[in-house]
């Protein structure tokens, strides 16, 4: 934490002499919004997958035979299958971006 209020204050520069070019400021700044976005997009995204299979479980035929309709995922399967895999790739975007921060 440190580090960053010395690049906050210009200390870094004036007293240790680490220079930050203005073009890794903006590349790290850019990453930080599109994962931001990202993440906000796949939780939207899973939120419409989930209630779309709720909704094609609950349209189908009552006749149909148990093996077809579980070949019908149901809204708890596309949550327990869609919320890791968007919590992996947050994490995964986050040491992005923690990796590329200079030290």
């Amino acid at each position: 934490m440190t580090t960053f209020m010395k690049i906050y204050s210009g200390e870094l520069f004036d007293t240790e002499g680490i220079w930050l070019p203005t073009r890794l400021l903006v590349f790290q700044s850019a990453q930080v919004l599109i994962a931001t976005f990202l993440s906000y997009a796949f939780f939207l995204q899973t939120a419409e997958a989930a209630k779309a299979a709720g909704e094609a479980q609950d349209d189908l035929d009552p006749d149909l035979p148990t093996w077809a309709k579980q070949l019908v995922p149901t809204r708890q399967d596309v949550n327990l299958a869609l919320y890791p895999a968007t919590i992996c790739s947050m994490l995964r975007m986050a040491i992005l971006i923690l990796n590329y921060i200079p030290r």
